[in-house]
């Protein structure tokens, strides 16, 4: 029986193909709407990129790339929207595939591909929402790119794929049993128990509040030098410039 700090499971509606169904988090719902709001889709994607140097067994690591999308329940959600209410669909199984080029005749050119596999965006109603690329530089040289949406895969996200990868490649090329430690709890179950903990806190009656209180104020425009585009094309650019060591030390006491 679930207690107050582990939701309860069992109330999770499942479709008949075994999916699952449960809330989006808070932030998944700030994905998902900027996501609907933005032409510029691949925006929230969240690449990593990994070399590898020496001998690469491809069949092994695909494996390993398998049970690493059955181990993490994250990695097999996509998303549906119903009257306004976002949820996440986890899938019992789904199929993420190695894709692999030879680049051996032009090493440099994995840059170019590289950065078109990070910049197709994804369909949030349509897993997987992580895509797994290898770059063959050479006999002993690769570079491996995953690119996930932000609403399953952050930075936390990159340490645990890359300790769990690292075990389940192991594991696969000695042919021993899989090191890790079972997995208590998955991101759905935060989802689960953050809902759960809203729906005691009274989130409704808060938001009813804030609305009120703020139903009057007028609205905030900032002057701007330019004019905003109709479309957001997310350009920017980067401009340096030198911090004073006074004031670096100022900010570094304040840190």
């Amino acid at each position: 029986m679930a207690t107050e700090d582990q939701p309860d499971r069992g109330a999770l509606a499942e479709a008949d193909d075994g999916t699952f169904v449960v809330p989006a988090s808070d932030a998944q719902r700030l994905f998902w709407i900027a996501d609907r709001a933005s032409s510029a889709r691949a925006l929230y994607n969240t690449p990593v990129v990994y070399r590898i140097t020496g001998p690469l067994d491809v069949d092994a690591l695909r494996r390993s790339l398998a049970d690493l999308i059955q181990r993490h329940e994250s990695l097999r959600t996509s998303f549906v929207e119903n009257d306004g209410v976002i949820r996440q669909c986890v899938a019992p199984h789904v199929t993420v595939p190695l894709r692999v080029t030879d680049v051996s005749e032009d090493p440099a050119g994995w840059l170019t591909a590289g950065k078109a596999e990070i910049a197709e965006p994804f369909d949030l109603t349509s897993g997987p929402l992580i895509r797994v690329a290898l770059f063959r530089l050479g006999t002993d040289a690769h570079v491996l790119v995953v690119t996930g949406h932000h609403t399953i895969f952050d930075g936390w996200s990159e340490t645990v794929l890359l300790h769990d990868l690292e075990a389940l490649y192991t594991a696969a090329m000695v042919g021993c049993p899989v090191r890790l430690p079972g997995l208590t709890i998955q991101y759905a179950d935060f989802s689960v128990w953050r809902a759960q903990v809203a729906s005691r806190a009274g989130d409704e009656r808060a938001l009813a509040y804030w609305q009120e209180q703020l139903r009057d104020l007028p609205t905030l425009d900032l002057p701007a030098d330019r004019l905003r585009p109709s479309q957001p094309t997310m350009a920017g650019a980067l401009r340096e410039f030198e911090c004073p060591p006074l004031t670096t030390a100022s900010i570094k006491a304040l840190a």
